[in-house]
């Protein structure tokens, strides 16, 4: 599953990388083109938004939103990272098993403090192939999946926080807490999902902290 991931992840990079070519020439070869297309997208997000407060009784149709989106991904203002590629049922405890899989392998990674992410501790990589390809798969499921993984995420971490607190013994931040804080800080920059998600069960105190020098504390 891990390689699966981490190929996922890579292919999503390059699209990203893709996409910002692609819309630096349209920008260029094609401005008005792509302005309209920039300016009907948002014209549909806005009556999509208006039908969900019920200020509108009509959505758009299914047909015209697919159109809009292949031109949308031909002058690169798509977001791969965004996309729901498959359609999935729904699978019992599937934000669990994430979690369980995703707890297993982010102690793997340390705080490299010159290049301040997460990176391998064997390879050297960094996590960013992981994290992508991790939200990719939580984005095919139902919202409230991805909203589940992040809570176990909170939960974890803070159940090592509160055992070095009540430790006599262990005075230092765990690194497996330290390494989760830092993959939720970057998953939320990726994932779509806004900080409130994680401050809802970490305290924001906790958080500004770990933004602010708890990283220091992790060995480069």
């Amino acid at each position: 599953m891990l390689e699966t991931l981490l190929n996922v992840g890579q292919l999503q990079l390059l699209r990203k990388q893709i996409f910002f070519t692609l819309n630096q020439n349209a920008r260029c070869f094609a401005r008005n083109y792509t302005s309209a297309l920039a300016n009907l997208n948002e014209a549909l997000l806005n009556e999509v938004k208006a039908f969900e407060k019920g200020l509108v009784s009509q959505y758009p149709s299914d047909e015209e939103l697919a159109k809009v989106s292949v031109l949308l991904d031909w002058v690169g203002l798509g977001d791969p990272y965004a996309k729901i590629y498959i359609t999935t049922r729904s699978i019992p405890y599937m934000a669990l098993l994430v979690f369980v899989f995703t707890s297993s392998q982010v102690p793997r990674f340390q705080h490299d403090k010159a290049l301040d992410c997460l990176l391998c501790k064997k390879t050297g990589e960094g996590i960013m192939p992981f994290l992508l390809g991790l939200q990719t798969l939580l984005r095919q499921f139902h919202p409230t999946v991805h909203k589940q993984f992040v809570l176990y995420c909170c939960q974890y971490t803070k159940s090592y926080m509160l055992n070095s607190t009540f430790s006599i013994k262990q005075q230092e931040i765990p690194h497996e807490a330290l390494s989760m804080m830092q993959f939720l800080d970057e998953y939320v920059d990726y994932s779509g999902l806004t900080r409130s998600e994680i401050t809802k069960h970490i305290p924001p105190v906790i958080f500004d902290l770990f933004k602010y020098g708890i990283a220091t504390y992790v060995d480069s």
